[in-house]
């Protein structure tokens, strides 16, 4: 079988990640102010690109940025999605555990690539920092939204989770073998197809980002028509008193009830008919005074 071309897989990686980032600025632009954490995601993919492309240009550029600060900004990328769903979804996570683990990381990969050389060593390192993000991810997709919201979240939790088999199983498969050193672009072609895998699970999870903010913001539309349409049909109305019946069977005060159902506040006062029913002094004293023709 022909060799699979690792750099390839990376700039076509770029490629798409580029394209993720495009997609998620204009989102953010649209609807900024309005839903919070899609600059952590467009920040979070953007460094992640670059992570994929700083990896590439290795051989090219000084080993130290492409080893340490190319894979520093695809983790700390990914955990800038995390922090960004957080925020979207109302529930902000914990930021200092998940600092140090990037710092940890950053320090782990450094000693295995410039103190003691380990290719094997730097894919665990990767595979368990990335896989500790992203089961965090999947744990608050699928405990930590609240209840009403969890089936907006339901495809960044699928990713998370699919994304998560895949960083285990590259686990597994590292462990299970000798600590063979290799040139990382002579990896061969099950480190392409896993390269390949990651690469299509990281731009389905910012489709899957897209895909939550637009389904929240056709749920806040919907939400703002249902109230629109709250007071509209018939409204079963007392027609002595004037009180109305609930959907409960429950008859309420008519401002007791267009609050509950709107936004609308009252302020009370008296009409001129129920001012001259109710105070005919007030109402004879003030015409009086005014002169006015024809009253005596």
């Amino acid at each position: 079988m022909e060799r699979i071309d690792i750099r390839t897989v990376l700039l076509t990686g770029v490629t798409f990640d580029l394209l993720c980032v495009w997609l998620l600025a204009g989102l953010w632009r649209r609807s900024r102010g309005r839903v919070e954490g899609l600059g952590f995601w467009v920040a979070g993919v953007a460094a992640t690109a670059a992570g994929v492309l700083l990896i590439m240009l290795r051989g090219t550029i000084a080993d130290w940025v492409s080893i340490l600060l190319g894979n520093g900004l695809i983790v700390g990328g990914t955990l800038g999605v995390y922090i960004g769903l957080g925020l979207f979804f109302g529930a902000p996570v914990r930021r200092t555990p998940n600092y140090v683990l990037c710092a940890a990381f950053v320090c782990l990969h450094g000693f295995f690539a410039f103190v003691h050389p380990s290719l094997w060593a730097r894919t665990l390192n990767f595979c368990v920092a990335l896989g500790l993000v992203c089961a965090q991810g999947l744990w608050f997709a699928a405990r930590r939204v609240e209840r009403p919201l969890r089936h907006n979240a339901r495809w960044v939790k699928r990713v998370y989770g699919v994304c998560l088999l895949l960083l285990l199983s590259r686990l597994v498969w590292n462990l299970a073998r000798p600590p063979l050193e290799y040139d990382f672009f002579r990896a061969g072609n099950i480190e392409a197809i896993f390269l390949i895998l990651l690469e299509v699970l990281l731009v389905m999870l910012a489709f899957a980002l897209i895909l939550t903010v637009y389904e929240r913001l056709a749920l806040e539309r919907e939400r703002a028509v249902q109230e629109v349409r709250t007071l509209g049909g018939l409204l079963p109305i007392c027609s002595s008193c004037k009180k109305i019946r609930d959907d409960g069977g429950y008859w309420n005060q008519i401002e007791a009830y267009i609050r509950s159902h709107s936004e609308a506040e009252f302020s009370h006062g008296l009409c001129p008919d129920c001012m001259r029913r109710l105070y005919p002094e007030e109402e004879g004293g003030g015409e009086a005074g005014s002169g006015t023709p024809g009253r005596k």
